[in-house]
């Protein structure tokens, strides 16, 4: 939750996550970044 939060403010250009994290998983996390970010969503690894 708190990256999307700061990823509205200072767009991110690469981001790595773990996919097992304790409030959200990563591919949930993944999809709403790219649902929220403008056309210049950052790459996910």
């Amino acid at each position: 939750m708190e990256l999307i939060e700061k990823e509205k403010e200072h767009p991110f250009e690469l981001v790595l996550m773990d996919w097992k994290m304790p409030s959200m998983d990563g591919l949930e996390t993944s999809k709403i970044i790219s649902e929220k970010s403008s056309s210049n969503a950052p790459t996910i690894i």
